[in-house]
């Protein structure tokens, strides 16, 4: 079940790309959409068709390496926990410390980056999936949900390529002399749906990365609390960091309990944290 989602994560994204394609491109050429789709009905076509569903998958995959490009930009993405970190350091339910050379002292939270946030964050949710708490018992709900963001993401970037698509598509079959110079209503309504449909894929990126966030905030600061709670002198849970104080990118290396951790200076031991 967990591959075929993981599949589905890509071939969703690349087939709602091929129907919006299709659609704005029956808008702008109609007749030549028609015989295309005319084609289809022959055996040969069937074979187009099973070609464009597998090459969906590497359409997916592209569109989702644009979508982690665009998830630089503060603008254009949505999962942030660097204010998650911040609340826990504050509540005293988690501590981010940093490598001193032989030393752990606490992190700089407010210097910290959204990347940075989010490996930490995923480091301390995964380590906690060896015990059976609450984190082990909603980790296959928060990975559906991330696989949801990031195919709503990578549907986002899949709905301007087919935007852009479509007008290219146009021009090349009007040169082809497939079809006449498209009256200008029709480059109009293309614009605005295809418009309207990027609009769309946004707003529901940023709805359901909003969500998703917020389950695994509330998960894992619940899980906190309940390890504060049940360690004898109460103290809090903590994850070492092996990073320069000058640097500007922390490594999480995992703290939980007295375990071997690789880093990325080698084999260290931490200090437990319980």
């Amino acid at each position: 079940m967990d591959e075929a989602r993981r599949f589905l994560r890509y071939v969703t994204p690349g087939l709602s790309f091929a129907v919006q394609a299709l659609l704005l491109l029956g808008l702008l050429t109609p007749s030549f959409v028609w015989r295309q789709v005319a084609a289809l009905k022959d055996n040969s076509g069937i074979g187009v068709a099973v070609t464009l569903f597998l090459a969906s998958g590497g359409l997916g995959f592209l569109f989702s390496v644009l979508h982690h490009e665009l998830h630089g930009f503060n603008r254009w993405s949505v999962v942030d926990h660097r204010d998650l970190l911040r609340r826990l350091g504050t509540a005293e339910l988690l501590r981010v410390e940093t490598q001193n050379g032989a030393h752990f002292a606490a992190a700089d939270l407010a210097a910290m980056s959204r990347a940075d946030a989010w490996v930490i964050t995923t480091a301390v949710w995964r380590e906690r999936l060896l015990d059976k708490g609450p984190i082990k018992a909603a980790d296959s709900g928060a990975t559906a949900l991330l696989d949801l963001v990031h195919s709503a993401g990578a549907a986002r970037v899949g709905g301007l390529c087919s935007l852009v698509g479509a007008c290219a598509s146009a021009g090349w079959v009007v040169s082809r002399g497939g079809d006449g110079f498209p009256e200008w209503w029709r480059w109009l309504a293309a614009v605005v749906l295809g418009g309207l449909i990027v609009v769309v894929h946004h707003r529901n990126y940023r709805r359901v990365g909003d969500r998703g966030q917020r389950f695994v905030e509330e998960v894992l600061t619940d899980a906190l609390r309940k390890e504060k709670g049940a360690a004898p002198d109460g103290r809090t849970p903590s994850i070492a960091t092996t990073v320069a104080r000058r640097a500007d990118r922390l490594v999480p290396t995992c703290c939980h309990g007295a375990r071997l951790i690789r880093s990325v200076e080698g084999v260290e031991k931490v200090r437990a944290s319980r």
